[in-house]
């Protein structure tokens, strides 16, 4: 597997491990409050209190239908930057995680063995939902002809939502240290890089400054080299400056760059 893809997944899956905590805090919350509310009943009536096998089956089954829900959703969100994430391969890798995970809960929950069948059938229908919107986006992607050539003497040509894409990667690992500002900045700059017409057919190498420019900023402070780092920031705000059409964008986002920087 390519490298630079199984950083990207492994980036997915803390970040869907960070959200797997508060699914089960809410079931047992809920649970814990319609098992309240069934022994002040039973109290009133003088009977004992006996919670329905269903009842618990039903939270379980939405507890882990929204775990399920969150990682698919994770990687559409990655998978509209990285084609390849939605690949056969990629997808069946998924599934058989999400399996794994669902059959260990049953393992260890009783209540989850109603829900298991029922949850394995649905998310072979929701990687298949996956695999058709990676052919639909494949075919948009074509018809938009997003490729683009740039003026230099090598005559490159350069795949701006590849680039994009691995700038997503890059600034995603800023946010979940704690940056969430810069990596907003950056992404929104991006996006505005994107659809400048000012730039014109500069759009590919600036977002490509961009990129190198997450990537050293990615970096812990005593790995980053400061001098490579302003140049490319120097570098940015040079090419950027050029096009009108980018002067709200920068003017908002580079400052919250500079400063993360430490420019």
């Amino acid at each position: 597997m390519d490298l630079e893809i199984e950083n990207t997944i492994d980036i997915e899956r803390r970040e869907w491990m960070s959200q797997l905590g508060l699914a089960f805090r809410e079931r047992d919350d809920a649970w814990h409050a319609q098992a309240s509310l069934a022994r002040e009943a039973a109290i009133k009536n003088l009977e004992r209190s006996q919670r329905p096998q269903s009842d618990y089956k039903l939270l379980n089954y939405q507890a882990l239908r929204k775990i399920v829900d969150a990682r698919l959703q994770l990687r559409e969100e990655y998978g509209k930057f990285r084609r390849d994430l939605l690949g056969d391969e990629q997808l069946s890798a998924l599934r058989n995680e999400l399996k794994d995970y669902i059959m260990s809960l049953a393992e260890t929950d009783i209540p989850s063995i109603p829900a298991r069948d029922d949850l394995v059938a649905y998310l072979q229908t929701q990687t298949d939902k996956l695999a058709l919107k990676r052919k639909r986006w494949l075919m948009t992607d074509e018809a938009k002809n997003i490729s683009v050539t740039l003026n230099n003497s090598g005559g490159a040509v350069v795949n701006i939502d590849s680039i994009i894409g691995q700038i997503h990667t890059n600034v995603r690992s800023i946010a979940m240290a704690g940056d969430s500002q810069f990596a907003d900045a950056v992404t929104k700059l991006s996006e505005a890089i994107k659809t400048s017409e000012g730039l014109g057919e500069e759009r590919g190498e600036t977002l490509q400054t961009v990129e190198a420019l997450s990537k050293e900023a990615a970096k812990s402070p005593a790995e980053r080299s400061m001098g490579v780092t302003k140049s490319l920031y120097l570098g940015l705000a040079s090419g950027v400056k050029v096009a009108n059409d980018l002067a709200t964008a920068w003017h908002t986002y580079g400052p919250v760059i500079a400063a993360h920087l430490g420019i």
